[in-house]
């Protein structure tokens, strides 16, 4: 088992639309960030917008961006020390890049387990000190290693090129749903229809139909709030060929109107 010590640990951490992250040179330790909703992310130097459960691990010293663009941003997050390098290569998982889970809840209630196992160390809780430092290790573990095993089985679906190509398009998808469908991711990742639809489900475990309706719920939550647009552009910049099935759709999914919305959250 590895050793790590943590510096913080939140979960189910909520803040504001707008909220955003900026630490140019980094920050001294590692940073696993798990965000149940979308958000914009600076990878590789560009700005993307993720889908659901995306995760993400930060190397200390590496520059941060991330911002809660269209919605309200729900995470979890652990800062910690790593105090044997080679866990990363053993537990083989991404550093500086998106990588995406089906498992929020486990994650969460490891978050949480942490989080509380935290504040009784350094509390020196019944002097057991070593004991939480000891579950908390394990924990830790538990959480990569959970994560590990599901990107290995994600990596037996296809080859290495195919998971990749279907993690471009989604994300591309959720930065401009309005030049997607069914037929042109289908065609982008080089399958047929009938097949897209069954990779596509084992990999994400949801169907291009249900990323499809969210990616475009949530670039409208973005244009509601950040621009003057009409309601009704708003539904065609989104893809929607009717602005009162998009209305319907909207309240439907959110429980308010988009023109609700838009008062309550317009900055």
């Amino acid at each position: 088992m590895y050793s790590v010590t943590i510096e913080q640990a939140m979960h189910l951490k909520t803040q504001d639309v707008g909220f955003f992250i900026e630490r140019p040179r980094g920050t001294d330790c590692y940073i696993f960030l798990h965000f149940i909703n979308p958000v914009d992310i600076f990878e590789n130097g560009r700005l993307v917008r993720t889908s659901y459960n995306a995760c993400y691990i930060y190397a200390p010293k590496t520059p941060q961006y991330y911002r809660a663009a269209s919605s309200n941003l729900y995470h979890n997050y652990i800062h910690f020390q790593a105090n044997d390098l080679t866990m990363f290569s053993s537990f083989n998982l991404p550093l500086n890049k998106i990588f995406y889970t089906n498992h929020q809840e486990e994650i969460t209630e490891c978050i949480e387990f942490i989080e509380m196992h935290r504040m009784l160390e350094m509390n020196n809780f019944e002097n057991r000190k070593d004991d939480f430092q000891r579950l908390i290790s394990e924990k830790t573990c538990d959480l990569f290693s959970l994560l590990n095993q599901e990107q290995m089985r994600e990596r037996k679906v296809g080859t290495v090129d195919a998971r990749i190509l279907f993690k471009q398009l989604k994300t591309m998808v959720y930065s401009s749903p309005k030049d997607w469908d069914i037929d042109r991711m289908a065609k982008y990742v080089h399958l047929s229809r009938s097949r897209f639809f069954v990779k596509y489900r084992e990999i994400f475990g949801t169907t291009p139909n249900e990323d499809l309706v969210r990616a475009a719920l949530d670039y409208a939550e973005h244009l509601l709030t950040h621009t003057n647009m009409s309601v009704a552009d708003v539904a065609f910049d989104c893809g929607f060929s009717s602005v009162e099935y998009f209305i319907r759709l909207f309240r439907k999914r959110k429980q308010i109107t988009p023109g609700e919305f838009r008062k309550k959250y317009k900055q």
